[in-house]
């Protein structure tokens, strides 16, 4: 928009033209049509509110996802102490477990204990007696006589365990002697087993063996048997 003005200038003329105050005029109008222009149409009035309704709204659900994110973080955490609650008390029934079943077998190797200690064998072999004395544990079940190696065939003395037992062994060594519910203790053929040689008994007789009555051998071997070799000692001692 253009603005043509035309004057006169006269001197000394009460209407004359400010032109500063023309030109303030002419940017302020200048200014306001401008500013008309830029005003925003109901449309964009529209927009703009729709805009800022859904900047409001993405602020709230950013709000409300923390929220949520942060109940997850909290309920995991629950989740995680619960869960280390229930390992602790998983491992205290554990070791209570352990406990008892560590209890229980030692209880059952001391019954065990007790008991192979109740059918211990011990054969203890008094050379300068010439008797015979048979424990089962700590209890005195059987003294009886015997003979032992004479002159030049002298009874190993020392511990020994059963080898093997036989109920009739025929010795190849003395021309097929027989030996009775024999107990072998050593290599070489030595053993306590029974003997028809009673009369000898009490003296030293045999060729290294130990000798003594056919019934009490017969007890011994039986005795040994039933509680096995392993849980058989025997001792010569003089």
């Amino acid at each position: 928009m253009i603005y043509c003005f035309h004057f006169i200038y006269a001197k000394n003329n009460p209407f004359q033209i400010n032109f500063l105050e023309l030109e303030k005029n002419h940017e302020a109008l200048v200014a306001l049509l401008e500013n008309k222009d830029d005003e925003p149409t109901i449309e964009e009035q529209k927009e703009q509110k729709y805009i800022e309704e859904l900047s409001e709204e993405n602020k709230r659900l950013e709000k409300e996802i923390e929220e949520i994110v942060s109940r997850i973080e909290l309920k995991k955490d629950e989740e995680l102490v619960t869960i280390t609650k229930e390992e602790k008390k998983l491992q205290k029934i554990k070791k209570r477990k352990a406990r008892k079943k560590r209890l229980a077998l030692q209880r059952l190797k001391a019954r065990k204990k007790r008991a192979l200690a109740r059918k211990h064998i011990y054969v203890k072999v008094r050379l300068s007696r010439q008797r015979i004395y048979v424990y089962r544990g700590k209890k005195l079940l059987h003294a009886w006589k015997i003979s032992t190696g004479k002159k030049g065939y002298a009874t190993p003395k020392g511990f020994y365990r059963p080898l093997y037992i036989e109920r009739m062994h025929l010795s190849k060594k003395y021309h097929n002697a027989p030996m009775p519910y024999a107990v072998f203790f050593r290599g070489g053929g030595y053993a306590i087993h029974g003997t028809r040689s009673v009369s000898r008994l009490g003296r030293k007789a045999s060729h290294g063996c130990i000798r003594l009555r056919t019934s009490h051998a017969r007890q011994l071997y039986y005795l040994v048997k039933k509680s096995g070799k392993n849980n058989t000692d025997i001792r010569i001692m003089n």
